[in-house]
């Protein structure tokens, strides 16, 4: 079978970008650099032979069974995608700002309003002072995401059959701060009431679900192996390269897990306390060859059909697109720059001096603006 090449889009500007920077480069440096990359690719590409030999032989013994998509199952309801970003930057002394944009996509009808979804969004600004052990940034990110669970229940609240979120239903995987926990189980649980459906879209996972099955002795991730397995899998040509594919969906739950996280461990006690059980399905899928896998989380009540749930989310997949449409919308409508928050920051400042009429001070903007970076 003939596979064809592919270059996305993406793949070329990073490329393209990529050439640029290199005529920057100082020429001793670009040369040591060049050495170094062709020895460690030879490493790196011994290595992947062994994880494309791990993969043929995980699918030729059947412990992973990857199953097509069928197009023809539609769940009825309203379907929301939501999504959070943030941007941070130092103030003045000891104090920085935090931006947070959120975005709340909502198809009313479901697939018959995929042309006319409504897009809400949000800025909220945090003031955080640096002080001993606190991280300003770990601060904002956890506010988005408390105010990223308070839009899910938002969601459910209007109507939401299914809600798409970017990222795990566990979100940061390993903050274990119980007070965060509960606020964020709260929302969940209230949205489980109304029998809403929470599925989140994970594009870059760190998870071993898949590569604990693995006989290699590497410290690998399911982001190592899983593009193999897809690629292997459409390279045998047991499916088209345009059908989409997911893997056998997983249960993560206490009753089955024996290296529970221990962020699980403290989700699941607070789902306990409310008289649920913390249980999450998770498959891997693909929208086709040549495209980006992901990693699918559910969370639901027990008597929905989770292989429903999988074959539903494709038709959110549009054609030339690797993820859900409600989260590609809900990502890049809430996403804030960071050229264009320096900008903003920039002119407002500007405008204020120029108004007091403090010429000096338009310099010192610039450099607070330029200092004021955080990484």
């Amino acid at each position: 079978m003939t596979i064809p090449s592919y270059r996305s889009e993406e793949d070329e500007e990073d490329k393209l970008m990529g050439r640029i920077e290199i005529q920057k480069m100082y020429p001793d440096l670009l040369a040591q650099l060049v050495a170094y990359a062709h020895r460690e690719a030879k490493r790196l590409y011994s290595d992947l032979r062994k994880v494309k030999d791990t993969a043929s032989k995980l699918i030729k013994n059947g412990l992973l069974r990857f199953v097509p998509v069928d197009k023809r199952i539609i769940l009825p309801g309203s379907v929301c995608g939501v999504d959070g970003s943030f941007y941070i930057t130092r103030s003045l002394g000891h104090r920085f700002l935090g931006l947070i944009g959120l975005s709340l996509v909502f198809f009313d009808k479901g697939l018959e309003s995929i042309r006319h979804p409504e897009i809400n969004v949000h800025v909220f600004v945090e003031r955080i002072k640096e002080e001993l052990g606190i991280d300003p940034e770990k601060v904002v990110i956890t506010n988005m995401l408390l105010r990223e669970s308070m839009l899910i229940n938002e969601a459910s609240q209007k109507g939401a059959r299914l809600i798409f979120i970017d990222g795990p239903i566990i979100d940061p995987p390993d903050l274990i701060d119980k007070e965060y926990v509960r606020k964020r189980v709260d929302n969940l649980v209230e949205s489980l009431r109304r029998e809403t459906i929470i599925v989140g879209i994970v594009k870059r996972f760190n998870s071993s679900v898949i590569a604990s099955m693995s006989s290699i002795k590497h410290d690998l991730t399911d982001q190592d192996v899983v593009p193999v397995l897809f690629n292997t899998i459409y390279k045998l040509g047991k499916f088209p390269l345009e059908v989409g594919l997911f893997t056998n969906p997983i249960l993560i739950a206490e009753e089955n897990g024996e290296r529970l996280s221990s962020a699980f461990k403290v989700y699941a006690s607070e789902f306990s306390k409310k008289g649920y059980e913390f249980r999450i399905w998770t498959s891997f899928a693909q929208a086709g060859y040549a495209h980006r896998p992901f990693r699918v989380e559910i969370l639901a009540s027990d008597d929905e059909d989770i292989h429903a749930i999988l074959q539903y989310i494709f038709q959110w997949i549009s054609p030339g697109m690797s993820i859900p449409l409600p989260i590609y919308l809900a990502h890049y409508s809430c996403l804030i720059r960071k050229r264009a928050a320096q900008l903003v920051f920039s002119e407002a400042l500007s405008r204020l001096a120029s108004l007091v009429g403090e010429e000096d001070d338009l310099l010192n903007i610039r450099n607070l603006i330029h200092f004021g970076e955080t990484s």
